[in-house]
């Protein structure tokens, strides 16, 4: 994928990044802290939906967060073009001896 921008504004909203792929198609990526909402699917359809009414062209979203509850996986399924990424952060520290 190719960055097109990030935080990129809308008239809808704003898009935390926007990407193109190997295709050219858009691709927007919502990036949400903790876990997604049913809201997150929401927000991710309403800029899919714009894009596709804008110029009719393919366009597909990743909604990455640290988990999706079970409802929240119901609501992205009826999205074909909708891919949800879930990333782990792990921590750890080491006495430096100062």
């Amino acid at each position: 994928m190719e960055l097109v921008a990030r935080q990129f504004v809308t008239e809808i909203g704003r898009i935390d990044i926007l990407a193109r792929d190997s295709r050219g198609n858009r691709v927007v990526i919502e990036l949400k802290v903790g876990e997604a909402k049913d809201s997150s699917v929401g927000q991710v359809a309403r800029y899919l939906g714009w894009f596709g009414k804008l110029d009719g062209k393919d366009c597909r979203g990743i909604l990455i967060a640290s988990g999706f509850p079970e409802g929240v996986r119901y609501a992205a399924s009826v999205f074909p073009n909708l891919k949800l990424l879930a990333y782990k952060v792990h921590f750890s520290f080491d006495d430096s001896g100062l």
